[in-house]
């Protein structure tokens, strides 16, 4: 067998997972100028430097949130901390998403049967399949690199090329990290939404171990048994330790080799840990859209909530000893009103608010992804098996909005209950976080519609261009607290206009406004997908 057709499911891998790599390594990029150009320009002198060093560097909302910060006086380190505490996240969740999808996902859409009918087996297939998802993080890891480098030119910033060089391995650890840990989730459970569960449920357990470290002088070593406090460790731009790469390779080779050896254990459509063999049958979903569409999303949806759920009652358990950090920092107030855009009061609730936009985002990407797999239905035909009986377009497709509307609404009670449950030793009223578990609903609601309009007119755009835009909007919200940026950048970020609930009351204007956008989205994209052909890959 030639070298080519040896890695032809390698690079077919590769192929369809470079065009989000070039999406998050361009967003990455982009982070790390616009965290050190805010920076720079808003904090020419060592007074204002000290000031902002302080604030933020006491701050246990932030340690959670984004790691230990160091060196936060010069632009290196506060470039360092801010972007890199952002990426270990997003990376991972990249990471995630896309080892469940190129593992699990590819081959229950049938990609891997024909391909295993030749001269290779599933240890090899495995490997090919690792080797092109790896080489999409190296296109992530160039992106990066080269926009560090050109932005380390600038006069009042001036990093180094070996430096630049050293963040942009940093960048892409937590992203490798976590397609090795999908990579063996896969070949462990039997579908991809149990695969991705639990890849999420170990970075969850890594981010949590970070944060208790991270907060805990007692327990700071937690951070040194961590994969994400391994990242954090790297210190890019603030004192780099190139020592903690170490940990990080084993990690990655050892996990990624257990997995090409465990696929030899299984066979093609099977998994370790196996399915029942048997199961009373319920055919009852079956007869009806809904059910039957719910039967399919069940798994995902309810361990995105379990996930919720757990998230929002461990942050807002800490509330209380973070608003005390909040209290003590006088700063934190200006820099808090960038990002809601109101005149806000200090304390727990300002760390809720923190919690609240991330787990924001989180239902964002949870609508995105939801979107993208009404999406993938049709690119892999499978649209086709319900469209040939008594089944209209507009049904199937208004069916799966009401689903995924439904979704979202439970999404943002849960982050409230969740919320309050963990704030019982703090005096936050139940009707506050009521009020913003319910703000956290518009901009989901809003990405909903976008991209029923974008899988209407441009359907094999869907995907890229939703994450890309959640994405941009929580980088964007982010950079905007750091610093003065042009206002018709913020604008585009949908997260800007959410007023930061429930530090301050929600904007029901804004609020209305993106669930009405949502809805026109939904009923434009309907009306196009009616009219339009079924598109596949």
């Amino acid at each position: 067998m030639s070298i080519k057709a040896s890695t032809v499911f390698g690079r077919f891998v590769a192929r369809r997972s470079l065009k989000l790599a070039i999406i998050w390594g361009g967003v990455f990029g982009l982070l790390v100028a616009s965290s050190a150009l805010a920076y720079a320009t808003a904090y020419t002198t060592d007074a204002s430097r000290a000031k902002i060093a302080s604030t933020f560097g006491n701050n246990i909302g932030l340690k959670v949130l984004l790691g230990a910060p160091h060196n936060l006086a010069t632009t290196a380190g506060f470039t360092g901390w801010r972007s890199l505490g952002t990426i270990i996240i997003f990376g991972s969740i990249w990471g995630i998403l896309t080892a469940s999808k190129a593992f699990r996902g590819e081959e229950a859409a049938g990609r891997w049967e024909s391909f295993l009918s030749g001269q290779t087996t599933m240890r090899r297939a495995t490997a090919q399949v690792l080797g092109g998802l790896f080489s999409s993080v190296a296109v992530m890891y160039v992106i990066v690199a080269l926009a560090t480098i050109g932005l380390g030119t600038l006069h009042n910033i001036q990093f180094t090329i070996s430096a630049s060089l050293f963040f942009a391995v940093a960048a892409i650890c937590s992203a490798a990290e976590f397609l090795a840990v999908g990579a063996l989730a896969s070949q462990l459970m039997p579908t991809r939404a149990k695969a991705a569960t639990m890849t999420a449920m170990t970075f969850g357990l890594a981010f949590v171990l970070r944060a208790i470290g991270n907060v805990s002088a007692e327990f700071h070593w937690l951070v040194n048994v961590s994969p994400l406090g391994w990242v954090e460790n790297l210190r890019p731009l603030a004192g780099s330790r190139p020592l903690w790469l170490v940990p990080i390779i084993v990690f990655i080779i050892a996990i990624s080799s257990l997995a090409i050896f465990v696929a030899g254990k299984r066979d093609h459509g099977e998994s370790i840990v196996a399915d029942k063999d048997t199961a009373t049958p319920k055919t009852g979903s079956l007869n009806h859209l809904l059910p039957f569409a719910w039967r399919l999303i069940r798994p995902t949806t309810l361990a995105w909530c379990a996930g919720l759920l757990i998230l929002s009652t461990a942050f807002s358990s800490l509330a209380k000893t973070a608003g005390q950090a909040f209290d003590a920092s006088p700063g934190i107030d200006q820099a808090l009103s960038r990002i809601s855009q109101q005149a806000s009061t200090t304390g727990a609730k300002t760390f809720l608010s923190i919690v609240f936009l991330m787990l924001m985002t989180i239902i964002m990407l949870v609508v995105a992804n939801g979107v993208s797999a009404m999406r993938e239905e049709e690119a892999d035909s499978y649209l086709d098996n319900l469209l040939v009986a008594p089944v209209g377009r507009l049904r199937w497709l208004s069916g799966r909005i009401v689903l995924m509307a439904v979704t979202i609404t439970a999404m943002g009670l849960i982050v409230a209950v969740g919320s309050y449950i963990g704030t019982r030793n703090v005096h936050i009223a139940a009707h506050d976080l009521l009020l913003a578990g319910i703000n956290v609903m518009a901009p989901a609601a809003f990405i909903l519609g976008i991209g029923i309009l974008i899988m209407g007119f441009k359907p094999r755009l869907t995907s890229p261009l939703l994450h890309a835009l959640v994405a941009w909007s929580f980088i964007i919200q982010i950079i905007g607290s750091a610093g003065n940026i042009n206002h018709y950048i913020l604008d585009t970020s949908i997260l800007h206009h959410i007023a930061l609930a429930p530090v301050v009351s929600p904007n029901w204007r804004v609020v209305l406004t993106l669930v009405g956008l949502g809805v026109v989205g939904c009923i434009v994209g309907m009306l196009r997908f009616k009219a339009r052909d079924l598109e596949s890959e």
